[in-house]
């Protein structure tokens, strides 16, 4: 493994060495999306067993770290993770775990010690036991939407057109995050031309609504260039992925909704299969399979309560 200078963050580790050993023996295996997420995820547990159970990391060896660390790690973040969340994380760290000790860097295979946990059906459990249904009603739309207005942040501008961008086109925060004025602006109203999970550059549909969204930012920026961010910081550098969430959970928790940017593409595939079908929802959601597309559509109890409301067998 080659010397290497760079640091993870503040802490002033080099972890780097390490992930990038790692992700070039899998580059073969997997596109360059996935070996981003590899890197992030190898660089927070590395971090994590360094501040909070002693582990040294090396760039050639990883030091102090055993079965037991393994599985308190484990037992820790599962507190704060959804099971589905953790088996994903639990599945990725057994495949380093297998590996770190096959080119020597772990002295024992601790890939073993950690395993999936049984996902149980929602639908099994009782009613007061199931999980918060990922899906905003048309009220709860409309409430955050007029949060942002009413809040009146120095950005409430921008942070309204993201939030509704989300709404409106069921973009995935890594998409939103490399956005330009020129992909938005060029290929007329209701086309975003970027680039979707996976790498493919793709042309997008977004809805026309959004552009009332849209229209009051842009005229807030000044000196604006068409291969500019979309949106940007206040140092006009592009806002991350990370950034982008961190806007949207603001004014979600103003209202006590459910976090994070995905609940918003979770609400805009709904809304769209309701209107055009599974078919139409699979496509502007940038789906392979309807089988993936079906997971992210909804409905809310009242939705569910007028549909067999309005069963009508004898045409009354």
């Amino acid at each position: 493994m080659s010397d290497t200078s760079r640091t993870f963050g503040s802490r002033g580790k080099a972890h780097y060495a390490i992930v990038d050993f790692y992700c070039q023996s899998r580059k073969r295996n997997v596109n360059e999306n996935t070996l981003n997420l590899q890197k992030i995820r190898i660089n927070t547990i590395l971090a994590d067993w360094e501040e909070n159970y002693n582990v040294i990391v090396q760039e050639n060896q990883i030091i102090g770290l055993n079965g037991i660390i393994v599985q308190r790690w484990s037992n820790k973040w599962s507190e704060t993770k959804s099971p589905s969340t953790m088996n994903n994380y639990i599945s990725f760290l057994n495949g380093f775990l297998a590996w770190g000790f096959h080119v020597g860097l772990i002295q024992e295979d601790y890939s073993r010690i950690l395993r999936s946990q049984k996902l149980v059906d929602p639908e099994t459990l009782p009613e007061e036991e199931r999980p918060v249904e990922k899906i905003y009603t048309h009220e709860e739309v409309e409430a955050l939407l007029k949060v942002i207005e009413k809040r009146q942040d120095r950005n409430w501008l921008r942070d309204r057109a993201i939030v509704s961008l989300f709404l409106y086109s069921g973009l995935r925060r890594e998409e939103v995050s490399k956005l330009t004025i020129k992909q938005v602006m060029k290929y007329g109203k209701g086309n975003i031309y970027c680039q979707r999970k996976g790498g493919a550059w793709k042309m997008t549909n977004v809805s026309e609504e959004w552009y009332q969204y849209l229209a009051p930012y842009l005229e807030s920026r000044e000196n604006t260039d068409d291969d500019d961010p979309l949106f940007t910081t206040k140092g006009d550098k592009p806002i991350s992925k990370m950034g982008l969430y961190e806007i949207v959970r603001k004014y979600q928790d103003d209202l006590g909704l459910i976090r994070g940017s995905h609940v918003l593409r979770h609400v805009f595939i709904s809304e769209v299969e309701k209107t055009g079908g599974i078919a139409v929802a699979r496509d502007c959601a940038n789906h392979k399979h309807v089988r993936i597309t079906d997971r992210y559509d909804h409905t809310t109890a009242d939705e569910r309560k007028i549909a067999v409301n309005s069963i009508n067998y004898f045409g009354n």
